[in-house]
């Protein structure tokens, strides 16, 4: 949810998205592709780094990616400690939770 209000966006996200635009001119001044999409990929490893890929428009279009069940808890409610590993480099810090202190408001009759 947090990547889909443009006004909230975090560091990662912002400086790959230009990154995918820069390789996007890239390709298309080089002639690669007449119809394709920078895509992000992910590399694998314990660390988070990432390297850009030109993918033929077709194959972007139709792929739905869908959440691996190792990152969907047991009851199906929550994501699990891998997904959260997983995410944090791509999110970066999220922001403070508030919490209310319990104080009990009289009912109204």
């Amino acid at each position: 949810l947090q990547r889909s209000f443009p006004g909230i966006v975090s560091a990662v996200d912002a400086k790959e998205a230009r990154q995918a635009g820069v390789q996007a001119v890239k390709y298309a001044v080089a002639g690669k592709t007449a119809s394709g999409s920078s895509a992000i990929k992910r590399k694998p490893g314990k660390k988070y780094q990432v390297y850009f890929e030109c993918v033929p428009l077709q194959n972007v279009a139709k792929e739905t990616r869908h959440m691996p069940d190792e990152f969907i808890n047991a009851e199906g409610n929550n994501v699990t400690d891998a997904f959260i590993r997983y995410a944090a480099p791509i999110v970066g810090p999220l922001p403070p939770v508030g919490r209310f202190k319990g104080v009990k408001v009289a009912k109204l009759a």
